[in-house]
């Protein structure tokens, strides 16, 4: 059977779909991993019965034609919100999941709505949602401490003890400048967030002007390193450019946001996942704000509310200078938070509940299949070329520096060292390989001595 593992943000999602892929090839499976544009081609054209699309929220109705089985799985999930609702209503696509085969949930919060929305529909069943947790999440504990090692040790080598400053401002920082507006207008969901991204545009220019503030006065006030990590959708020269004179405070934008975490002090955000992932490891986090809305925009609170909140510049100074007396006062209630939104966190219990899942769905069939036609084939090469001459030339456009900064490429080298480390942490004894089909397109799969 094969799995078709894409990646849209591949920074955001590497590392956890890696530990799938690798599980998933250790019992059988032929594993197409890779950009989600390359992984797509090929499953339209390889694909069948005997194919699986892990995809995300949204369906994409000419591999149902195909016969592929479609399995959902959220990386956004909206745990950050208090309400999954407000989430679910501005989430493109999730409507859609009736024509999945199964959907995973991240926890007892979204599989308790999405049951109850979805669990009746005549297409898809109640069976059809399985509460796995996230392979995103299995890293958020010792699987992503082991997992990022070398990098931790790396990291706290160059900067020693830093604050990691974690920015979330992708309206009004965005890559695209203005052209941010008519991007999400092409989305199709514009006249739900409309009011939301006005209000947002506002909020964040203030904001930014206040963090830069912020970082460069804890870096004096405590003679401590600060690394600012924008948001793969900032711009991140802006950062810099306003950063330029703070001595000690550094701007890093790029790599996976988890190991940074693991080696800081302590994190500073705003309604922002990293917020829950240090919760998980019990890293100190505060959220920050100008204002006390700051921290309630939009419903995306509950991030903030597992940290410590901190008001206005000095407050975030008295706080951070007690963060050892402050930060153990409300770690059981910080549990009972995490385990309202996450199931299996920290370990991998997801990764094989998840595969285990997949390997069941092996005799479910499709048996109004459309086969591949002629066309579509010489479309998908043409395309593969255009991928290929797009990619060896500059970025000439915000939206093509916005699609690199999602999608960058993808090393074999690396992708086998990775494939090494994570069949060590699943305590694999099959060997696990990859080989390259084409640029960003991988076959992961068990050796056979």
């Amino acid at each position: 059977m094969k799995l078709f593992i894409p990646m849209e943000v591949v920074y955001r999602e590497y590392d956890s779909r890696l530990f799938v892929a690798t599980e998933a090839a250790s019992r059988g499976l032929k594993v197409i991993f890779g950009h989600k544009s390359t992984v797509f081609d090929q499953a339209l054209l390889q694909g069948g019965e005997d194919s699986i699309w892990f995809g995300r929220g949204s369906i994409n109705r000419k591999l149902v034609k195909r016969g592929v089985k479609l399995i959902c799985h959220d990386e956004e999930s909206g745990i950050t919100f208090e309400d999954y609702a407000t989430y679910y209503n501005l989430r493109i696509g999730l409507e859609e999941m009736p024509m999945a085969r199964r959907f995973f949930c991240w926890g007892p919060d979204d599989y308790k709505f999405l049951k109850l929305r979805h669990g009746k529909n005549d297409l898809f069943n109640e069976e059809g949602f399985a509460m796995t947790g996230s392979p995103r999440a299995a890293l958020w504990g010792k699987v992503g401490s082991d997992f990022y090692k070398d990098e931790i040790l790396n990291i706290r080598k160059s900067y020693g003890d830093y604050i990691l400053f974690v920015s979330n401002l992708g309206y009004a920082n965005s890559i695209l400048g203005k052209g941010v507006v008519n991007y999400l207008k092409r989305l199709g969901n514009w006249q739900n967030i409309n009011g939301m991204v006005e209000e947002a545009m506002e909020r964040e220019t203030r904001l930014m002007n206040f963090y830069v503030k912020c970082a460069a006065g804890l870096a004096k006030k405590f003679n401590i390193n600060v690394i600012l990590r924008p948001h793969l959708v900032e711009n991140a020269s802006k950062w810099q450019l306003a950063l330029r004179g703070s001595k000690n405070v550094y701007v890093v934008a790029k790599g996976s946001l988890s190991p940074w975490i693991h080696a800081s002090q302590c994190i500073i955000h705003n309604s922002c996942t990293s917020g829950i992932e240090a919760a998980c490891i019990d890293k100190p986090a505060i959220a920050l704000g100008e204002k006390q809305q700051d921290l309630e925009a939009f419903g995306a609170s509950y991030s903030n509310s597992m940290s410590l909140a901190a008001i206005g510049e000095s407050q975030l100074y008295n706080i951070f200078g007690k963060l050892d007396t402050l930060w153990p006062k409300y770690k059981e209630e910080r549990i009972n938070m995490l385990n309202r939104k996450l199931f299996n966190y920290g370990g991998l219990k997801s990764i094989r509940g998840m595969v285990s899942e997949l390997i069941q769905l092996e005799s479910d069939t499709n048996k109004n299949v459309i086969k591949v036609s002629q066309i579509e084939m010489v479309r998908s090469t043409l395309k593969r070329i255009g991928r290929y001459l797009a990619s060896a030339v500059p970025t000439l456009t915000p939206q093509m520096r916005l699609e690199r900064q999602k999608r960058p490429q993808i090393n074999l080298e690396k992708l086998n060292a990775d494939l090494v480390k994570s069949s060590n942490i699943l305590g694999l004894k099959a060997h696990i390989k990859a080989v390259q089909l084409q640029k960003n397109l991988f076959l992961i799969q068990r050796e056979i001595n």
